[in-house]
């Protein structure tokens, strides 16, 4: 069984530092696994772009060091959205006071920290259909900025 975390998340700004926190709910997850799951077969090799990871500790908080330590994009937060309202509501969110947006649903917040707001629609369109489906959304998702739902839906339907 696959983990998957929600959490809230909250930023505040004292002083010249910025603190991020949150608090993460592990919770079962009804999809298979995925290609960054690690393999039973460890001479078969993998597919993912990302190292696995296990679940989300309960609680995490973060702090800038200050001007000499600033975030870069070696990290960033994923954020997997239910819907297109969701996508919008973290994207205005983390865009506002001086954040700044990206390419392919990727982000700055005004602290500099990079995030990647994707709506699980986009993960479900890239697992399902033919080579030729997933190449569209692929390429409807590398022109945008903010993921739109509808447009990769369409993309994917040709």
């Amino acid at each position: 069984m696959t983990m998957t975390t929600s959490f809230a998340i909250s930023m505040s700004l004292d002083g010249d530092f910025a603190w991020l926190s949150w608090r993460s709910r592990c919770a079962p997850r009804a999809t298979p696994p995925t290609s960054s799951t690690p393999s039973t077969d460890e001479r078969r090799p993998r597919a993912a772009s990302h190292p696995p990871h296990p679940p989300a500790p309960p609680a995490f908080t973060g702090l800038n060091g200050g001007p000499q330590f600033p975030f870069t994009e070696a990290v960033s937060l994923f954020v997997e959205c239910d819907n297109q309202e969701e996508v919008d509501r973290y994207w205005e969110a983390l865009t506002a006071d001086g954040g700044e947006q990206g390419q392919c649903g990727w982000l700055k917040d005004r602290f500099g920290l990079s995030w990647q707001i994707v709506p699980a629609r986009f993960l479900e369109l890239m697992s399902t259909g033919d080579d030729e489906a997933r190449g569209r959304t692929m390429a409807a998702m590398m022109q945008m900025r903010k993921m739109d739902v509808a447009a990769l839906e369409a993309a994917h339907a040709g």
